[in-house]
């Protein structure tokens, strides 16, 4: 158990390198620096313009989050954390089986995250905004529905339907089964 806690320390150092170890640009100066930064600020106070959160805009954002998602190079730095860390505790999974599995402390410990990280609570909460967003927040004269709570509602809805396809397809793959018995473990849709 140590051994793969130490090679999944490891490969999380490892993995985190590059971002901690990037340099600044050389041929910029301190002066020129800080003269970009105050217009970069300056640029900044103007707010985007809000993107289209309707139906056709999200089947259409979806599909490109599945298309893009093999592409990133931070998806695969993620999923090898991830595997590492996973192989990582597989050497625990009896010990959480015969100390945690029924224990009524723990019960009660983890079922608030239960509730909370459950696909019910997220995909409501996110719909909920969306809603709340693009119905019942008036939008400003001339303006579109579109505002900054159907957008962070929308873009949970993509976050959701991106993360619950992987979820069930890697645990109906996989079959992995639960302490107590019952199927389809790994990946927890909670963390996910």
């Amino acid at each position: 158990m140590k051994h793969l806690t130490g090679v999944a320390f490891i490969v999380l150092t490892i993995s985190a390198w590059p971002a901690a170890a990037q340099p600044a640009d050389p041929a910029t100066t301190p002066a020129q620096a800080q003269t970009s930064t105050a217009t970069q600020t300056d640029a900044d106070k103007t707010a985007p313009a809000h993107m289209h959160t309707g139906w056709t805009a999200l089947f259409k954002d979806s599909f490109d989050d599945f298309v893009a998602f093999p592409k990133r190079r931070s998806t695969w730095v993620l999923l090898g954390i991830g595997g590492a860390g996973a192989l990582a505790a597989h050497a625990g999974d009896s010990y959480v089986e015969t100390h945690i599995v029924g224990n009524t402390k723990a019960n009660d410990f983890f079922s608030v995250g239960q509730w909370a990280g459950s696909a019910y609570v997220q995909v409501g909460s996110a719909v909920g905004l969306w809603a709340v967003g693009r119905y019942v927040v008036a939008p400003a004269a001339g303006e579109s529905r579109t505002n900054k709570y159907s957008e962070i509602g929308y873009d949970l809805i993509r976050a959701q339907i991106l993360s619950q396809s992987l979820v069930h397809g890697v645990k109906y793959t996989v079959q992995r089964d639960r302490p107590t018995g019952e199927c389809c473990e790994f990946p927890s849709g909670h963390s996910a």
